[in-house]
């Protein structure tokens, strides 16, 4: 439902912004409390956009962490340290229209390419069971 998953993406940025603010982690629970008492379709829209929306944040600013570790430049999507989160929310995924696949790096397709192929198996003969063995062997 594009109308709950809209609406629970605004309200999870609103609280994220505010828990970053005031540091009031209780609000995430009764904001999904009071939502859930209305509406559940909402409730768990909500719950999954905010575990959505702060991975992405943690992820951005470990990224921001490395390249810093490395000496490279903030890249342009990247926001100054302590900024605020999303401005706005990240869409949600459809089967209509799935997330796009991050492109491959010029390190990533090196690493495929100087990868040795693997070892071809040899044909063994299958395993001997009891009705296999040769009385005179024993």
């Amino acid at each position: 439902m594009a109308l709950a998953d809209d609406l629970a993406n605004q309200l999870a940025a609103d609280v994220i912004r505010h828990v970053d603010a005031t540091g009031d982690e209780d609000i995430i629970t009764a904001m999904a409390r009071a939502l859930g008492d209305q509406s559940q379709t909402l409730q768990e829209a909500f719950v999954t956009s905010v575990r959505v929306q702060r991975a992405a944040q943690r992820a951005a600013e470990m990224l921001a962490a490395r390249r810093e570790e490395m000496d490279l430049p903030p890249l342009e999507s990247e926001a100054p340290t302590g900024a605020a989160p999303m401005a706005r929310p990240l869409p949600a995924a459809t089967p209509s229209r799935p997330r796009p696949r991050p492109a491959a790096t010029k390190k990533d397709v090196e690493a495929k390419t100087t990868e040795e192929p693997p070892e071809e198996k040899k044909d063994e003969p299958a395993a001997k069971g009891p009705w296999d063995l040769d009385l005179d062997d024993l």
